[in-house]
């Protein structure tokens, strides 16, 4: 009988943790760390753009409106992708450091339908249109 209550009480201990553990991972994981702030703007920015990019199709917005908030949204991914690039693996950011200079950035674009586009594709993922590659010598630099 003490084997019984012995082996249940281990089982329900078990159980617990089985569902307590990824509810107490969800909250670790749900706290930005210091150095998370970069990917926390990359991401925002990048979802900025989607977004924006989905108005401008369904007819929302016009061309001015869509260049001007591309740009801008660009702009600061641009910012957090380089401050992301710039730091060693692990480093923290600085605080109140940011690479936002106001400037506007020229952001890949489809010739044909204005998707902003990611640098590593030779194809509009939005119509299929081949993407011109720079030639070696002439890369776009942001200073």
């Amino acid at each position: 009988m003490i084997a019984v209550a012995v082996f249940g009480a281990i089982m329900a201990m078990l159980l617990a943790a089985v569902v307590i553990a990824p509810l107490v991972e969800e909250g670790r994981r749900s706290r930005p760390g210091p150095g998370d702030e970069a990917s926390i703007r990359l991401e925002r920015a990048l979802e900025a753009l989607r977004r924006l990019q989905f108005e401008y199709e369904t007819g929302k917005l016009d061309d001015e409106d869509y260049a001007a908030m591309r740009s801008e949204h660009a702009a600061a991914a641009l910012a957090a992708r380089d401050e992301l690039a710039s730091r060693e693996p692990g480093e923290a950011a600085a605080p109140g450091a940011s690479g936002a200079s106001g400037a506007a950035v020229e952001v890949p674009s489809c010739e044909i339908c204005g998707s902003v586009l990611d640098s590593s594709v030779q194809y509009c993922t939005h119509c299929g249109n081949p993407v011109p590659q720079p030639s070696a010598g002439s890369g776009i630099t942001d200073d």
